[in-house]
């Protein structure tokens, strides 16, 4: 194992893959809730690329809202709507992230689908 596979937070091994872990472009990995500051624009990215990878799983995408996001987004206008201004950077994990946009856009998304669903009857 090498240095660069522990978070220089904790110190502890980020493995493959792992939920609310990240690798920099240098390919020094970390987890987003051991970073205590705003977020870098890379690591919102990365998070923003999470939340597509998360919203394309099936049972998210069938899920009203989810769908929208995966078809119509790129990992960097994903990290935009999560963080539209100063306010959200109390945003450190996937989690938070997720929940945000959950409670907002995706609600309002999921909430147009069923309208237009049920006025086309």
């Amino acid at each position: 194992m090498s240095s660069m596979d522990e978070c220089p937070e904790c110190g502890q091994r980020v493995a493959d893959y792992e939920l609310g872990g990240y690798e920099s472009e240098s390919g020094q990995r970390g987890h987003w809730a051991c970073n205590k500051g705003p977020l870098t624009r890379e690591q919102r990215v990365a998070i923003g690329q999470q939340l597509l990878d998360y919203a394309g799983l099936d049972e998210n995408y069938q899920a009203g809202g989810w769908d929208v996001l995966y078809e119509c987004n790129t990992a960097e206008s994903v990290a935009r709507l999560v963080w539209s201004d100063a306010e959200d950077d109390h945003i450190l994990t996937f989690e938070q992230a997720r929940d945000e946009l959950a409670e907002g856009v995706i609600a309002v998304w999921a909430d147009r689908e069923a309208d237009a669903r049920n006025s086309a009857f």
